[in-house]
């Protein structure tokens, strides 16, 4: 899915998720079919990768109304695709998100700030699209340099 025209979550308004409570679970996408004799033929469903993703914001008063105003306004209340950094082994990356059915959990003020649980569903992944070569960077490196070291590595010494 081309991120390019979709809008992006206000990260530099209200924040990133908080870590902790933070999951990705990749979707399994592959349709057993039931044989008469023998066993099942296994097919994909889809040839996009599909995940879900729960986290927790904890916003202020102010990123709290900001929040449901985006939500409402940018992203017709959750009716329609955007962009957001979602947290994987590859660090943080865009990848096309939409909010799962019931995904916005209710909002509750307590010690002075509120939280919201938060569903989406998450299409493609970034370890996908990456070169063996970037793969094994990663690897060795962690998250943050493994694209542009990957890149740099198979513009100097990649065939011509």
């Amino acid at each position: 899915m081309d991120l390019t025209d979709l809008p992006a979550y206000p990260h530099d308004k209200i924040g990133y998720p908080l870590r902790s409570g933070y999951s990705f679970k990749t979707r399994d996408l592959r349709e057993m079919s039931d044989m008469m004799v023998g066993p099942g033929i296994s097919h994909l469903i889809s040839h996009y990768t599909v995940s879900d993703c729960a986290f927790t914001l904890r916003l202020s008063n102010g990123e709290e109304g900001y929040f449901r105003w985006w939500l409402a306004n940018k992203i017709n209340h959750g009716n329609s695709w955007f962009k957001m950094k979602i947290r994987t082994g590859e660090g943080l990356r865009y990848m096309a998100c939409h909010i799962a059915s019931d995904g916005i959990g209710n909002s509750q003020y307590q010690n002075g700030s509120w939280t919201i649980a938060c569903q989406l569903i998450v299409i493609g992944h970034p370890a996908e699209t990456m070169t063996e070569t970037a793969a094994e960077t990663l690897l060795q490196n962690g998250p943050g340099d493994a694209y542009s070291t990957a890149r740099l590595n198979d513009t100097i010494n990649g065939e011509w």
